[in-house]
């Protein structure tokens, strides 16, 4: 029996609908598709608690230029996984390392995300 796909949701706006596709099909490598379901994968949401428009993670580094990435104010972590956010494209600026749910990322990184990296501890 064939695996089902991550479902892919709308992830701020219309450029986050195909970012969230992105982060959802893409691992490290850049290519590989993971058959995940997404209760074992990162989800990063637009607003704190949980709420607002989300989008699912899979393993990997992303940065970005755009306002895509910057909405983010919580996220679920399920076990095995870690979330690090940096304020600044590239991996730079202030770096903050998540491994549990965290329902409000704090007012030093509440809509500043610029990168992410996303992996398996």
């Amino acid at each position: 029996m064939e695996a089902e796909e991550p479902t892919y949701v709308a992830f701020f706006g219309v450029m986050g609908a195909t970012s969230a596709m992105v982060f959802s099909a893409l691992d490290a490598e850049g290519g590989t598709t993971k058959t995940l379901s997404e209760t074992q994968m990162p989800t990063v949401y637009a607003d704190a608690g949980y709420k607002g428009e989300s989008g699912i993670l899979n393993e990997g580094e992303f940065s970005l230029e755009s306002e895509v990435l910057k909405g983010i104010s919580s996220v679920k972590i399920p076990d095995g996984w870690k979330v690090t956010l940096y304020t600044a494209p590239g991996f730079q600026g202030e770096a903050l390392t998540l491994t549990s749910d965290t329902d409000y990322v704090g007012d030093s990184f509440n809509d500043r995300t610029a990168s992410l990296k996303v992996q398996r501890t």
